[in-house]
């Protein structure tokens, strides 16, 4: 978990002290779900990682399931950052520089992350693993436990409860009524007698028969507000069949798949980011004075696409890439529509950003210059 991510991460700052010379900056990260505290200071002496808080330049908030993930190769800092999963605050330049953590070597980073498990063996329970992704998830327990309440009407009398479900890490809430009419499960949120939170793996393991919810309570995974005892009227869940329970949710998994694919695959034919550089790259080239006033690597993150591009203005050939730069000095978040009608002046730059839906970070008075995207559609 993450305590043997700072133990990992203490032994690789001691063996690279030039680490703080390249960076020069104080990392604060905040993990959560369980929560520690950690500082990566790669800007006094020679670099340290310590528990606890301290004065920082930049402070990172990210859940240990998402942490484990990305030390380990296996997910990206900044599709992770899109999808909210990972909050920057501060100079949010300077998380460029964390740029090292994705170049480790995955091999020896799970050795590292072994053996730091291995050393405090025996001294601490093993957290549980987070769901693996493709796997059934809250949605599918929706479908699930939908069908479960119409085939069991009798809840209703048995029950007479109505209770919201917040699920965390993806977020997703639904409601469990099982007080009017027949009952009926439905996504969103409703006046309810009580609310559970508890994030999607441990939905999981709580719906298989892996978890037991009891334990989750008092380890603080599973949040309980309202009428705390009519909670206990949810024992019918921990007494349904598991292997009904795993038939049901790969049964909603394998009818969601090919609903979220043609989603997929419906909005990525709708992005039009992809041709807006395309068509900028080909001016650039054509005509290097088309930049105007604007200078400088910038570096453009289309929010909603997760997709990200550099135009790159800092010498005698304008270059357009996909992709981030650590180089860049100026970093434009703006969603692929708002960027399309920037793009044919049905919208300016400080209107977006007047608007929430620019934003602009390192060099502001690049977002001055963005007239060089007018017309590339």
């Amino acid at each position: 978990g993450a305590a043997d991510v700072v133990t990992m991460l203490s032994d690789y700052v001691a063996a690279h002290s030039d680490l703080a010379g390249q960076t020069g900056k104080v990392f604060q990260w905040n993990v959560k779900n369980p929560d520690l505290d950690f500082v990566l200071d790669l800007k006094n002496g020679s670099g340290a990682v310590t528990l606890g808080s301290a004065d920082n330049d930049c402070s990172i908030e990210i859940d240990e399931s998402e942490l484990m993930g990305m030390m380990k190769g296996e997910a990206d800092a900044q599709k992770l950052y899109f999808a909210g999963k990972l909050k920057i605050g501060g100079d949010v330049m300077a998380s460029q520089k964390l740029q090292f953590l994705a170049d480790m070597d995955g091999a020896e980073t799970q050795k590292a992350l072994a053996a730091a498990v291995a050393a405090r063996a025996g001294s601490e329970p093993a957290g549980a693993s987070a769901a693996e992704s493709g796997k059934p998830g809250a949605a599918q327990v929706v479908a699930m436990l939908s069908d479960y309440v119409a085939g069991h009407p009798e809840l209703v009398k048995s029950v007479g409860k109505v209770y919201q479900w917040n699920v965390k890490n993806p977020d997703m809430d639904f409601v469990l009524d099982l007080k009017n009419g027949d009952g009926a499960v439905t996504q969103g949120s409703t006046d309810n007698d009580c609310s559970i939170e508890i994030d999607e793996s441990e939905l999981m393991g709580l719906m298989k028969g892996e978890a037991d919810a009891q334990k989750l309570y008092f380890a603080g995974k599973l949040k309980i507000g309202g009428d705390i005892m009519a909670s206990q009227k949810l024992q019918f869940l921990a007494d349904m069949d598991p292997t009904e329970v795993q038939k049901a949710l790969s049964k909603a998994a394998s009818v969601a798949a090919p609903a979220a694919a043609a989603a997929a695959a419906a909005k990525a034919k709708q992005v039009v980011s992809p041709k807006i550089f395309a068509a900028l790259g080909e001016r650039l080239n054509a005509d290097r004075s088309a930049a105007n006033g604007a200078q400088g690597v910038l570096q453009f993150n289309v929010q909603d696409a997760e997709q990200s591009w550099t135009v790159d203005l800092s010498g005698d050939q304008a270059k357009v890439s996909e992709g981030g730069s650590a180089a860049a000095t100026t970093v434009f978040g703006i969603d692929d529509a708002d960027l399309a009608a920037l793009v044919a002046g049905k919208a300016s730059a400080q209107d977006l950003y007047q608007r929430g839906k620019l934003r602009v970070d390192g060099d502001v008075r690049q977002a001055h210059e963005l007239a060089f995207l007018n017309g590339l559609l």
